[in-house]
């Protein structure tokens, strides 16, 4: 404990011997702080909250195949109307 409040005491003298640095320093700490916390919010509010829906299990995702392969889940009005018509199989 003697150390560490040893350290303390030669850390903040150093800092005060160059206010220059210890200006850039504060102001790059807490510049990293706001870009991390502002980050984190919007991840948080898009990725990580839980969907604001009645029964999100019911959820689905709809693609269709692309020609070349893969997968593309953004078409036209049409081809989603067409999709929520019944199929009924005899």
């Amino acid at each position: 404990m003697q150390n560490l409040l040893q350290d303390l005491r030669y850390a903040v003298r150093m800092l005060r011997r160059s206010p220059s640095f210890t200006a850039v320093a504060m102001l790059s700490l807490a510049f990293s702080i706001g870009v991390n916390t502002a980050v984190f919010s919007v991840i948080n509010n898009l990725a990580l909250r839980e969907l604001n829906v009645g029964d999100p299990d019911s959820l689905v995702s709809l693609h269709r195949p692309r020609p070349n392969g893969g997968a593309e889940s953004n078409f036209a009005a049409p081809f989603f109307e067409e999709l929520r018509r019944p199929i009924f199989l005899r």
